[in-house]
């Protein structure tokens, strides 16, 4: 998260914060906001991997909230993170962001991974 924080200062957005835990007004499917140059608010959803650049999984959620956001949605992902052990807990360290600024999902680029399957 910090260094999604970085980027999105770059972007000379401010008011920038972690929501990804949720609070009082319910759940969201994106993990951070700010506020742009002109007062827009601004949704970005942060993955993360210790590898390479490559596929990431969203939520029908994520990809939702994208669509309904439009042009003020950004995907995030945050590669080639260090993990190391401080007293039995793992922390990250470093990493490297790409954005996708906007991040307007389409249903070419989804592929279904998971499915929820219920007994009737």
């Amino acid at each position: 998260m910090r260094v999604v924080k970085q980027w999105a200062r770059t972007q000379h957005w401010n008011h920038i914060k972690d929501v990804s835990r949720g609070n009082s007004e319910g759940s969201r499917s994106w993990d951070m906001e700010a506020v742009d140059q002109v007062g827009r608010k601004r949704y970005i959803e942060v993955k993360g991997t210790t590898g390479g650049l490559g596929d990431v999984e969203v939520t029908r959620g994520e990809v939702d909230a994208a669509r309904r956001h439009g042009l003020d949605h950004s995907l995030v992902v945050v590669h080639q993170i260090n993990l190391v052990t401080v007293q039995s807990k793992f922390t990250a360290t470093g990493g490297i962001p790409t954005a996708y600024n906007p991040w307007l999902p389409e249903d070419e680029e989804l592929d279904a991974t998971r499915y929820r399957w219920r007994r009737r």
